[in-house]
C-alpha cells in the first residue's frame, strides 16, 4: 500500500527526472522511455511542474515549450529566479517551428533540446548526458565544500596555535625579565650554575 510505496521511494536513490508535457500520450511515452533508469515525476503544465520542483528539486527537467497556463519558456524563467532551482538542468522538447525560441533558450537558460518527433534512443542519450553532468557537478561542489571546511578548520587551528605560542613566548620573556631584575638587584649574592654545579654567572 502507501507505506510500501513510501519505503520504495525512500530507497530509490536514482536521479529524478521531472517530465512536463501537456499531451498525455507523449507524457506516457517519455515516462516509459526513462522509467527503467530514473525516477520519473510528471506534470501536465508549467504551473504544476514549478510547484513540484520547488517541493522536491529534480536532477533534470524535461519540458515541452507550448503548454497551457505556463509554457516551457516561462517555466524555465521562473526556475532560474529561484535559488533552489537555478542550477537544475533543463532539456526542452521542441517542435520544428520553435527554432528561434529554443536557440534563445539555449543561449540563456537551458542545457539541451530534442526536436519532435524524436527517438527513444536520442532522448535517453541526451538525458543521460545531462544527468551525468549534473551528478559530476554536485560531486565536485561537495568536494570543494569539504575542502573549504577543512581549510577553514586548519586556518582556525593555525591561528589558535600561533596565539598560544605567542602567549607562551610573552610569558617566558616576562619570566626572564623578572628573573633578570631579581638577579641584578638582589642584596645577596646569586650564582647561576649548570647541572654539574659549574658556575655560569654571578
Amino acid at each position: 500500500g502507501k507505506i510500501e510505496d513510501e519505503a520504495f521511494e525512500a530507497a530509490d536513490d536514482r536521479a529524478t527526472i521531472l517530465v512536463v508535457e501537456d499531451n498525455a500520450e507523449m507524457r506516457r511515452f517519455i515516462t516509459e522511455v526513462l522509467a527503467s533508469d530514473y525516477r520519473v515525476v510528471t506534470a501536465a503544465d508549467g504551473e504544476q511542474a514549478l510547484a513540484r520542483a520547488q517541493t522536491a528539486p529534480p536532477d533534470l527537467v524535461v519540458t515541452d515549450l507550448m503548454m497551457p497556463r505556463l509554457g516551457g519558456d516561462r517555466l524555465v524563467a521562473e526556475m532560474r529566479r529561484r535559488p533552489r532551482l537555478a542550477q537544475v538542468p533543463v532539456l526542452v522538447l521542441s517542435a520544428k517551428g520553435d527554432e528561434a525560441l529554443w536557440a534563445r533558450l539555449l543561449a540563456e537558460s537551458v542545457q539541451d533540446y530534442v526536436t519532435k518527433p524524436f527517438s527513444a534512443h536520442e532522448l535517453r542519450a541526451r538525458v543521460r548526458n545531462l544527468v551525468m553532468m549534473k551528478c559530476a557537478r554536485d560531486a565536485l561542489q561537495r568536494e570543494l565544500a569539504t575542502q573549504n571546511e577543512d581549510l577553514s578548520q586548519l586556518t582556525r587551528q593555525l591561528i589558535t596555535n600561533r596565539q598560544t605560542l605567542q602567549r607562551s613566548m610573552e610569558a617566558l620573556q616576562e619570566s626572564e625579565h623578572r628573573w633578570r631584575a631579581l638577579y641584578e638587584h638582589s642584596p645577596v649574592g646569586i650564582a647561576m650554575t649548570d647541572s654539574a654545579g659549574q658556575i655560569l654567572a654571578t
